[in-house]
């Protein structure tokens, strides 16, 4: 089994590099990709792409697993007028619950390679269906926020 806590970062930089082209087919360009600390400890590793044909931002999170804590991504789309959408969120709102389940793992998944490559297969099928309305401008919807009582 690969040690994903050590290799993680690297593998998912790999992948969604070599998967640039799903992004870019749904008309957004890789901005930034930073590694940033978390508030409580730890790092997770951030790539921002960029559609300015449709005024969209899509920031995809990655933190590792730990013991007894899941990894995962976190995806999120904003648009010019300040409106957020968590696809995560946005897909338990509607009822996708193959597909969000997907964006979370533990430190014992036995292919994380895979893993990854599922996510962003998963994720391009989305952007293609579920997604389209709001990619193509057509549409918007934001998530509701949950602030975990920190508000």
């Amino acid at each position: 089994m690969v040690d994903i806590t050590a290799n993680a970062f690297n593998i998912v930089s790999k992948l969604i590099e070599k998967r640039e082209s799903l992004f870019e087919s749904h008309g957004f360009v890789l901005t930034e990709k930073t590694v940033n600390n978390l508030p409580g400890g730890g790092r997770f590793l951030q790539y921002d792409f960029r559609n300015n044909q449709k005024n969209l931002t899509l920031s995809l999170l990655f933190v590792t697993a730990a013991d007894g804590d899941g990894g995962g991504f976190s995806a999120n789309l904003y648009n010019a007028t300040g409106g957020y959408l968590n696809i995560h969120d946005f897909l338990q709102l509607h009822g996708y619950v193959a597909e969000k389940l997907l964006f979370t793992y533990t430190k014992d998944v036995p292919d994380f390679p895979k893993y990854v490559e599922s996510f962003l297969s998963m994720l391009d099928r989305v952007f293609s269906n579920q997604l389209k309305p709001i990619l193509a401008g057509e549409a918007w919807e934001s998530t509701p926020i949950d602030w975990l009582g920190y508000k």
